[in-house]
């Protein structure tokens, strides 16, 4: 089984000099958890999660709005649409993060694997769904 069936298609990329407060707003109100960061090229080179910078009541602090997405990011390391799940499983819970950027062979996004996605996700595979819900994936 290969990222591709389980990852999130993206349409949308962030810049890592956008304002990280109205980004974070932004996803929020598209309901988007994570976004692919990219450099000027259009690389990926990071992914924003809404769920580390919402206030403990829902909100985006306000202090975030002082701050680029730069200095948000997570740096994880990406995968390509063809990368085997378990290995993509083990990045996941090695780096501890909660989601990966998906990238082709460019480095340009084209979606992202969320770890809370391969939880609920009903599979073939058990032992994968095991190893994403128990071990700190």
């Amino acid at each position: 089984m290969t990222v591709q069936p389980a990852m999130t298609p993206v349409a949308h990329a962030v810049s890592t000099h956008e304002p990280a407060g109205q980004t974070l707003r932004w996803m929020a109100h598209w309901d988007l958890p994570h976004l692919p960061v990219v450099n000027a090229d259009g690389i990926a080179v990071g992914v924003l999660s809404l769920a580390d910078h919402e206030g403990r009541f829902g909100g985006i602090p306000r202090e975030l709005d002082e701050k680029s997405v730069d200095e948000l990011m997570e740096r994880p390391p990406t995968v390509g649409p063809r990368t085997r799940l378990m290995r993509a499983l083990r990045l996941l819970r090695n780096n501890r993060v909660h989601a990966l950027p998906v990238v082709d062979s460019n480095g340009r996004p084209l979606g992202v694997l969320e770890a809370a996605n391969l939880r609920t996700r009903r599979t073939d595979a058990p032992a994968l769904t095991a190893l994403a819900t128990h071990q700190g994936v």
